[in-house]
Formats: C-alpha cells, sequence, structure tokens
C-alpha cells in the first residue's frame, strides 16, 4: 500500500433512505470478484463531515492501518485496480457497480460524497459512534 497517497472515492447516493434506524445500517463495500468488507466504526481513525455544497454533503475519512481495518478493505477491495466494486448502506446503494479506476489506500483518507444530507449525517453519526 502506497501511505503517501490520498485516495479520493467520490460517490453518489442512487436511492433515497428506507427508514431503518442507524443502529442497524453498516457501510459494506463489495469487489465483483473478492467479496465484501463491513466497514465497523471500530476501524474509523479520522472522520469529518463536510457541510453541504450544491446539494452534496461529503464524509472524508481515513481508517486505522491493522489487519482487520484498513489492510482488510484495501487487501479485499481498494487494490483491485479494474475490478468493480460496489457501496451499500444498509438497503441503500451508495455506489452502483462501478469500475474502480485507481487502488485507493484507505488509510489515507477517502471523500465520500453523497447527494442526501439527512443520509450524510446519518453514515457519519454511526461510523463516529456518535449515533
Amino acid at each position: 500500500m502506497n501511505s503517501k497517497l490520498i485516495g479520493i472515492l467520490t460517490l453518489a447516493v442512487v436511492l433515497l433512505p428506507v427508514g431503518a434506524n442507524a443502529d442497524q445500517q453498516s457501510i459494506r463495500f463489495i469487489s465483483d470478484k473478492y467479496g465484501e468488507f463491513t466497514l465497523e466504526p471500530i476501524c474509523v481513525r479520522n472522520i469529518a463531515l463536510d457541510e453541504v455544497k450544491d446539494g452534496i454533503s461529503s464524509i472524508i475519512l481515513s481508517l486505522k492501518d491493522s489487519d482487520s481495518c484498513g489492510k482488510e478493505l484495501y487487501e479485499k477491495i481498494l487494490s483491485h485496480e479494474g475490478d468493480y466494486i460496489s457501496i451499500l448502506y444498509g438497503e441503500n446503494t451508495i455506489l452502483p457497480p462501478t469500475l474502480l479506476s485507481s487502488k485507493i489506500d484507505p488509510t489515507s483518507g477517502f471523500r465520500i460524497n453523497i447527494t442526501d444530507p439527512e443520509l450524510a449525517t446519518e453514515i457519519y453519526d454511526v461510523l463516529s459512534g456518535s449515533s
């Protein structure tokens, strides 16, 4: 993993929230070939919620560099340049199957852009442990 590289992953919500409680939700990164990774709040090293700009909120986060957190997400999903990944939050599709154009180091930081500010706040609350 190149720890100097800051990956930027831009995502858009394509479905509206279905109303499940935040504590029942999880962020799942899914690879078409390599399985899936569920992001737990314990894996988050830093997280911030940017204000709404042009109707888009951004969650900026970096993960802990441990075998069960950043390293696992990188090895399982984000290191497979040229493969398809998707991201789900509960029943919401955050990113439909999309070609990963470059490797992303989750320990260096990445951004998730979300078109629903309420959903972005809910995801932030879950991942920051403030829900």
